[in-house]
């Protein structure tokens, strides 16, 4: 960022370039509440009083997107009623089928997801709007399905795959501002609700 900082100072204008502007706009945006532990419980048992049993008559699959091998599992793109969604295939076992026993058979584990589901559940509830919306947790036999949104627009590597982006360098890092902008925010956003994401 020092090229534009110093085209600013060149020029003569005090403000900041418009992305850094832009974000201390945003600063009052959102309340800075931290989401509590009641709060937490409340939303993972909202989830397990909700968890359906999963119809894989409804759903297609399309395509793998990426191996979940923290979570002993893999992420799919599915469609369900022509509605393209994201599907986190889990063994049951591993998930376990309520917060309590995960947290008995598991007590050390770092990956939490129940936390996780949770936790995305109820930040919609508080107006974070960096966050997919969450769907559900379905359970099979031996499965435990978590469907979300999905993100249609792929993550930035493959946006900088993408023909009418430039070459890495100094045009590339100009057009990355913005959206390295909104993740600081989100981010931010984050630590304003007490909430370490971990795993940017």
């Amino acid at each position: 960022h020092g090229r534009i900082w110093r085209s600013c100072l060149r020029s003569g204008r005090r403000q900041s370039p418009p992305h850094l502007a832009r974000m201390d706009e945003l600063k009052g945006e959102f309340g800075k509440v931290a989401i509590t532990k009641q709060d937490l419980d409340g939303a993972i048992k909202e989830v397990e009083n909700e968890i359906k049993p999963w119809d894989a008559g409804k759903m297609t699959l399309v395509k793998t997107l990426q191996e979940a091998e923290r979570n002993h599992g893999v992420v799919m793109l599915m469609t369900d009623d022509s509605k393209q969604i994201a599907v986190k295939k889990m063994p049951k076992k591993w998930v376990r089928p309520t917060v309590e026993e995960f947290e008995a058979k598991y007590p050390t584990s770092t990956e939490k997801p129940w936390v996780d589901m949770g936790l995305v559940r109820h930040l919609k509830t508080v107006g974070y709007t960096y966050a997919c919306q969450f769907h559900g947790m379905f359970l099979s036999e031996t499965e435990a399905f978590v469907v979300t949104e999905l993100c249609d627009t792929g993550d930035l590597f493959s946006w900088c795959e993408h023909k009418q982006v430039p070459p890495a360098g100094y045009q590339r890092e100009l057009m990355m501002i913005p959206l390295l902008a909104k993740v600081v925010v989100a981010v931010r956003w984050l630590h304003d609700l007490g909430v370490a994401h971990r795993d940017l």
